[in-house]
């Protein structure tokens, strides 16, 4: 049986769901800056 979510378990979950994202905006962001060197040339 599994109890309630705890607000920590939350935490750990929204945490990580947040560290997700923030890694793929960074490589988003690489992409785009790759993108914009390539346009340059």
């Amino acid at each position: 049986k599994h109890g309630p979510l705890t607000p920590c378990k939350y935490f750990l979950v929204a945490l990580k769901i947040s560290l997700l994202t923030e890694q793929q905006i960074s490589l988003y962001e690489l992409l785009e800056q790759s993108d914009k060197d390539n346009k340059e040339d």
